[in-house]
């Protein structure tokens, strides 16, 4: 949801921008893999390492991923549950790995460490409770109303860039102690399917065109996702999954994951938030308010516009269609569908 970003925003900016010791060792220029003068301009390959949380027995952490190896050391339990009183209510709670990319930055990151609380499930009470939001989406004016977008969209489809897979990011957990975070995340599931059924795909029978990547997930995520025909991926073989004919399903992410999209090989489809919309809000709460808020520079607003700009833009569903008992966030989204060169503006 558009108010998850906001939160989300504020969270990054609460944490503040690394320190430059911090800085030094995320260092990321070594990324990049084309120097030469091009033109296009070449991009960053700003994926180019692989992060790692590895636990020690002293209860700290090593990062490895960086110029060396950080170690981390988390609180006590104890202080934990202080400091996040909500996850003293959590079935079990693990520790997850925080990859920064603030703005202006040119993808260098910044790791830590955070801690998520989770309800315990079975596959089969997961799959039941999946069921039941399931059919309230089906049964949704919302649902019926994403099919015609579709079935509009269709009719002009060979003048856009065709869609053989699918990333899906930022889902969330299926396990999310919140209740009403775990609807939402089982709600977009439901979505997304009804996405890949209305543009002909299945994931049963084309393995491995459909990625999903979330580093909340918990391993039964993955077992339930992979049940569907997913391939749960971590940070960022996600990202490197994305193709020029994909469709990447991203609702209420960071903006800087859609900026990190921006340098990769641009998709041929995005469903998520109105971009250009919601980074003119935070610029605006960061001046009138003075609120510290991450938002991308210039340039980067620029990059992600620039992925955007060759894109048809509809809105997912029809105004007034978003009620959900799981989630009323669905009506927010956008379907962004790149044209194919030389195809004028159709929608």
């Amino acid at each position: 949801m558009e108010e998850d970003r906001v939160d989300k925003a504020s969270l990054a900016a609460n944490e503040g921008y690394a320190s430059e010791e911090e800085k030094d060792w995320a260092d990321n220029e070594s990324v990049t893999t084309d120097e030469e003068h091009s033109d296009p301009p070449a991009k960053k390959n700003i994926h180019a390492r692989r992060w790692k949380l590895i636990p020690k027995d002293d209860g700290s952490f090593t990062i490895e991923g960086g110029r060396k190896p950080k170690e981390i050391r988390i609180m006590p339990r104890a202080e934990i549950f202080e400091n996040e009183k909500h996850l003293a209510e959590a079935d079990f709670i693990l520790p997850r790995l925080n990859l920064a990319r603030f703005p202006g930055r040119n993808g260098h990151i910044s790791p830590g460490i955070f801690h998520s609380g989770y309800i315990s499930r079975t596959l089969e009470t997961m799959g039941e409770e999946f069921q039941h939001y399931q059919t309230l989406w089906l049964a949704s004016p919302a649902c019926t109303s994403l099919r015609r977008t579709f079935d509009s969209l269709k009719r002009e489809q060979d003048s856009r860039v065709g869609i053989d897979n699918i990333v899906c990011l930022a889902l969330g957990s299926l396990q999310a102690m919140m209740e009403e975070c775990r609807a939402a995340s089982l709600t977009q599931l439901a979505v997304l399917l009804t996405v890949i059924g209305e543009l002909d795909l299945d994931p049963k029978t084309t393995p491995g065109k459909f990625v999903a990547q979330d580093p909340i997930f918990t391993p039964l995520d993955a077992e339930f996702l992979s049940s569907l025909g997913f391939v749960v991926k971590s940070d960022p073989d996600g990202f490197l999954a994305i193709t020029e004919n994909t469709l990447v399903f991203s609702i209420a992410g960071y903006l800087e994951m859609e900026w990190v999209i921006s340098r990769g090989p641009w998709p041929a489809a995005m469903v998520w938030g109105d971009t250009e919309a919601f980074m003119n809000r935070l610029l605006e709460e960061k001046v009138r308010e003075g609120r510290r808020l991450v938002v991308p520079t210039r340039r980067e607003r620029g990059e992600i516009m620039g992925m955007l700009g060759g894109c048809d833009v509809v809105e997912l569903v029809g105004e007034g269609e978003d009620a959900l008992e799981a989630w009323d966030g669905i009506g927010r989204q956008r379907v962004y569908w790149r044209r194919r060169e030389g195809e004028g503006k159709g929608l």
